[in-house]
């Protein structure tokens, strides 16, 4: 018995010096992948500011102030049917040809793909002819150029999967998404949200997909028409992650592309209008013509109310003189007037100067007189009350 209880303590001692030899021999191990990570995924993205940083690359400029920079997000929001289909084909048209009016491309050679999730085949297809059109480029399919997707038949699980794809595979500058939306089951998850947030972030990244590239998200704005944040969980995550956020808004026949959010310096508005024959013009210019028919309008009224203003001060100050008799101390005046109105009596010498002075009042001496030239007649000196 003796014997049996010796044979299981040595059998438990080797056990344990087992376990301890392959701890001892893992254990380093263990924190040689530690260190080695921390070194990799932390200290390697720590910033010096001696370090040369290459300045952002941007694809597009509105009066040379840039915008749609490579590497990170940007989004386009808007109500349903206020012109963002068609501002997403003018910017697309400028960085493929070049311009289109205030809009600017900046890369010679910008490649170029459209990912439309809403539409069926033949409406993007629309899209896509009027983008060669407005880029004046020849009507034949350039790859190299531009590439225009459907994925609305796509399963949702398959949309970002193909997205990655295109990216390493094509090498594009910019990718627009048409609607972002339809990558997630519901926008208003918050984990599913952030997770599609940070696939998108990643993949504008070089250091995740080879080369640095501008994704630019669209999405619509919540339905009430005074809320103008987009939609969801989704909409808030793709706010606070995009160097910028332009608007799409409809006034009469006028759409402007307006700045809503910007981490650098505020992109300026730009606008188009359909003409007659259906085809997209700059409208620039009619939108400066009917701001500043907006501003005279605005002066003018002004202008008529402070005449208004001025009429009916000046009616009070003549009941107050012809009910003393057509003549009057300038105090005494000055101080029924201020009473009247219920202003200072400084305020009242004020009004009193400037009728004086404008020869509405004559100041003889201490008093104040109605009498006047026949030719300086007021429209309303017949009015008694």
């Amino acid at each position: 018995m003796n014997k049996d209880l010796e044979k299981g303590k040595q059998s438990s001692t080797a056990e344990e010096m087992e376990r301890l030899v392959l701890e001892s021999e893992t254990m380093p191990t263990v924190q040689q992948e530690a260190e080695r990570a921390f070194r990799e995924e932390v200290m390697a993205r720590r910033l010096s500011l001696a370090t040369p940083y290459p300045p952002e690359v941007c694809l597009l400029s509105v009066d040379d102030v840039p915008l749609l920079a490579k590497g990170d997000l940007s989004a386009i929001k808007a109500k349903q049917k206020q012109g963002k289909t068609t501002a997403i084909c003018l910017m697309v048209a400028a960085m493929v040809g070049g311009q289109w009016g205030r809009l600017r491309g900046l890369q010679e050679g910008c490649k170029v793909l459209l990912i439309d999730t809403e539409q069926k085949a033949q409406d993007s297809q629309l899209v896509y002819r009027r983008v060669v059109q407005l880029a004046g480029r020849p009507e034949v399919d350039d790859y190299s150029r531009l590439q225009v997707y459907t994925f609305r038949t796509m399963e949702m699980e398959q949309m970002l999967q193909a997205i990655e794809l295109l990216v390493r595979q094509e090498r594009p500058d910019v990718v627009l998404i048409d609607g972002i939306v339809d990558l997630i089951h519901n926008f208003n998850e918050v984990e599913e949200s952030q997770q599609v947030i940070k696939e998108l972030i990643k993949l504008a990244s070089a250091d995740y997909s080879g080369q640095d590239v501008a994704i630019v998200c669209v999405l619509h704005e919540n339905k009430l028409q005074e809320d103008k944040n987009m939609r969801g969980h989704l909409g808030t995550m793709l706010s606070q992650k995009a160097g910028i956020v332009l608007e799409c808004v409809k006034r009469d026949d006028v759409f402007t592309v307006r700045c809503s959010d910007s981490r650098h310096q505020p992109v300026p508005e730009w606008s188009f209008l359909y003409d007659r024959e259906g085809q997209v013009v700059n409208a620039d210019e009619v939108r400066a013509e009917r701001l500043e028919a907006e501003r005279e309008l605005r002066r003018q009224l002004a202008e008529q109310r402070q005449q208004e203003q001025r009429d009916e001060k000046f009616i009070l100050l003549k009941k107050i003189v012809k009910k003393e008799g057509g003549c009057i101390l300038r105090q005494k005046l000055a101080e029924k007037y201020a009473e009247k109105q219920g202003v200072k009596k400084d305020t009242a010498y004020y009004y009193l100067r400037h009728f004086v002075e404008k020869e509405l009042l004559f100041f003889d001496g201490k008093f104040i007189r109605l009498e006047r030239p026949v030719e300086n007649q007021l429209k309303f000196s017949d009015t008694e009350d």
